[in-house]
């Protein structure tokens, strides 16, 4: 898979599907093999392998495609992460 820097893949596979449960995972890996994180997900499909991702703090950056197992696979990059400092709050009666 080519990657950018700083960028990761991602894998999810299913252990059990049946009509009434699912447990799947999602797997971030590293160019280099190591393991970044993992999620359960909560029901099969792109959607649910996507909100298993933004838990761990990684965005899809492409599409899915097989990677030589069989499995889905992606490129993922770290989700943007936005700090926003509030003002300081008065407190009725001290100051």
């Amino acid at each position: 898979m080519q990657q950018d820097a700083g960028a990761g893949a991602v894998d999810w596979t299913v252990s059990r599907d049946s009509s009434d449960f699912f447990e799947g995972s999602v797997f971030v890996v590293a160019e280099d093999g190591q393991q970044l994180g993992s999620a359960t997900c909560d029901a099969p499909g792109d959607d649910a392998a996507d909100r298993a991702l933004a838990e761990l703090g990684w965005t899809r950056l492409g599409d899915w495609t097989p990677d030589e197992y069989g499995r889905p696979a992606a490129v993922v990059t770290r989700s943007e992460v936005v700090v926003i400092t509030l003002p300081p709050q008065s407190v009725p009666g001290q100051g």
